[in-house]
């Protein structure tokens, strides 16, 4: 058997100059068989397969889309011409709104943080603000320069606060008074609304 894998590289092949009989083939030659049976059997499964799925699962999916899609015919009649753009114009109404309130500026914060950064002894008299470029005018008095040098610090240690500029200090007749102007510049979207 050895000499004929040698030769011929398969243990079933005969040996050369020999027949081979009926009890021979039914004996060694099982291998081709099997593979085709489980050949067929694997064509018949996906056959089987397609035909459940072309005549049974697609059609079944077709009905649930036209049932669908009279469903929202369905609808659609019920609900009148005059209701469908007073819907569209309320949505777009709320849309609009929505919009609008993103991009809202409160500036009722700027009180909030007046009041949180300027210091006790500091007088403030005189605001101007823009909301456009988000800088404020401060005009007021300050006790002394070093006052108005820690007003400048406490400013400029909020992180709402871009940039603090003192524009001018003018030192009073009377000891204790001092008259100043500075600009706060505050950062990007302090005022919006969140």
């Amino acid at each position: 058997m050895a000499d004929n894998q040698q030769y011929y590289g398969s243990p079933i092949a005969p040996p050369p100059g020999t027949r081979m009989t009926a009890r021979d083939l039914s004996s060694g030659g099982g291998t081709p068989w099997r593979l085709l049976i489980a050949s067929a059997v694997v064509f018949v499964l996906v056959l089987v397969i397609y035909a459940g799925m072309a005549f049974g699962y697609e059609p079944y999916i077709n009905g649930q889309i036209a049932n669908q899609d009279a469903q929202l015919k369905q609808v659609e009649n019920e609900v009148s011409q005059g209701s469908q753009s007073a819907d569209l114009s309320l949505f777009s109404q709320l849309y609009n709104i929505g919009q609008l309130n993103k991009r809202h500026v409160i500036a009722s914060k700027l009180f909030g943080e007046l009041e949180k950064n300027t210091l006790p002894s500091v007088r403030i008299t005189n605001v101007q603000f823009s909301i456009l470029s988000g800088a404020m005018i401060l005009a007021g008095t300050a006790p002394s320069w070093q006052t108005l040098v820690q007003q400048s610090s406490a400013w400029e240690q909020d992180p709402a606060v871009a940039s603090f500029m003192v524009n001018s200090f003018k030192s009073g007749s009377g000891a204790g008074s001092g008259a100043f102007s500075a600009t706060v510049t505050f950062a990007a979207g302090t005022f919006m609304q969140n």
